[in-house]
């Protein structure tokens, strides 16, 4: 977990704040991103908080603006602040290959037995399907991802529970274009990675 002051330092920071120029409290960081977003319409997307505080630091009252927090734990502490909470159900096996089947957005030639065994090793994870079935770019997306689930197992794919969509990205990660390889670096220099 990446502790809020230092979320607050690295985001404020991207937004253009000289490192020096930074309030010293995490309150005074967070009134100052909240300053920075006081006449503009944001859509700030919290991705597996696990605090309330760490949702409460990058609380903004622009009007027109939206803070969605997702988080693999019940946060009760988020209603008092006006959030709603939308539960989330994992997607069945069906819903998965479909998932898969539509992020590759083409028929690919992977078997069933194949896109059983990606669903089970990416678990519940939406983005880990996606990130996975991204590989259906390659001339033999089926062929690949079996020689691949072959040559290194289910580990290959396997989900960090820490880190739950690190291998499928970093498996996509291999066969991007350089300036979407930079792009994907750039994502890996936000303080919530």
């Amino acid at each position: 977990m990446v502790p809020v002051g230092e979320a607050l330092n690295g985001t404020l920071q991207k937004l253009g704040e000289a490192p020096g120029d930074l309030p010293a409290t995490v309150a005074d960081r967070s009134d100052l991103l909240r300053g920075l977003f006081a006449d503009k319409r944001v859509f700030l997307l919290l991705n597996d908080a696990v605090t309330v505080a760490q949702v409460n630091a990058f609380l903004i009252n622009s009007a027109g603006s939206v803070v969605v927090a997702t988080s693999r734990d019940e946060l009760p502490g988020l209603r008092r602040l006006g959030f709603t909470r939308v539960r989330v159900r994992p997607p069945d096996d069906e819903h998965s290959v479909a998932l898969l089947d539509a992020s590759a957005g083409r028929a690919w030639d992977c078997d069933a037995q194949t896109k059983a065994h990606l669903i089970a090793v990416c678990g519940v994870y939406p983005l880990a399907l996606h990130a996975v079935a991204s590989l259906a770019e390659e001339p033999s997306p089926g062929w690949l991802i079996k020689r691949r689930l072959e040559r290194g197992g289910l580990a290959l794919f396997q989900v960090d529970e820490e880190k739950p969509v690190r291998g499928p990205l970093d498996l996509v990660y291999e066969n991007l274009p350089a300036d979407a390889a930079e792009a994907y670096r750039m994502l890996a220099l936000h303080p919530g990675t």
